[in-house]
């Protein structure tokens, strides 16, 4: 995962996007529970 966050950093999309999906569902909860109303999604 390393190697995706420094080539994101350098602007590689795809690496951006892989890391996206890699991290969509741990991104989603940290989301959730900062806004603690699932409607608002």
């Amino acid at each position: 995962m390393d190697n995706l966050v420094e080539k994101a950093q350098h602007g590689d999309k795809e690496a951006f996007t892989e890391l996206i999906l890699l991290l969509k569902s741990d991104l989603y909860k940290i989301a959730k529970t900062r806004i603690n109303n699932d409607e608002e999604f």
